[in-house]
């Protein structure tokens, strides 16, 4: 397939999700999210990487 973008388009994703506590805050969710994101793109192309503690 041919677009404007290019002939491919791919995506990497780091994703993390968390219960909301008083000793959890949004920076740990974006700080974790964030984490998976870059062990993503360490791993390649297409890929979606879970943030674990």
């Amino acid at each position: 397939m041919n677009n404007l973008a290019g002939p491919d388009i791919t995506i990497s994703a780091g994703v993390a999700a968390m219960v909301p506590t008083s000793t959890l805050s949004a920076h740990t969710l974006v700080t974790d999210a964030d984490e998976a994101l870059n062990r993503a793109k360490a791993v390649g192309r297409n890929q979606l990487v879970l943030a674990t503690d």
